[in-house]
């Protein structure tokens, strides 16, 4: 009922975009469980072309991060902040927007355990457009120094 629900309120433009990215999310969520991490994280966090983004790209990529978080959220499952943040920042780079990849870690102690918690968002220009609203991004460190010294 909830995804009826979430389907009925999309715009005609927002239901397309929709239809565009959920390939890609489900690409992304079957991808996680196949291909080592390494070599994924390694393409996704390779910077993107330096260009300038025009007006229309912002528009353009805040439609494309609504249509992924519906996607999400219209799929069983868990479809996690990387598997979101890799989506979108597939989709946008094939419109030539720049959009980058960001994961971070921190420390996180629980109740009865001490862990990393980690998390993936989007930027475009040093700005949050994807992922800042579930958690506090900046309490966690970039992930790229790690990934650097992955064994290839």
């Amino acid at each position: 009922m909830r995804r009826m629900r979430l389907l009925s309120r999309l715009t005609v433009k927002e239901s397309w975009e929709l239809l565009r990215a959920a390939p890609t999310v489900c690409r992304y969520r079957a991808t996680l469980r196949w291909v080592p991490f390494r070599d994924l994280a390694r393409r996704a966090l390779r910077p993107p072309a330096q260009v300038d983004v025009a007006p229309r790209a912002r528009a353009e990529l805040a439609e494309l991060s609504r249509a992924v978080s519906a996607t999400a959220a219209l799929l069983k499952g868990t479809t996690t902040c990387l598997v979101q943040a890799l989506a979108l920042v597939d989709l946008a780079r094939r419109r030539g927007i720049p959009a980058e990849l960001c994961i971070g870690v921190t420390h996180s102690e629980g109740e009865s355990e001490v862990g990393i918690d980690g998390h993936a968002w989007v930027e475009l220009e040093g700005e949050v457009v994807h992922g800042a609203s579930e958690r506090d991004y900046r309490r966690f460190s970039s992930f790229e120094a790690i990934v650097a010294t992955l064994p290839r």
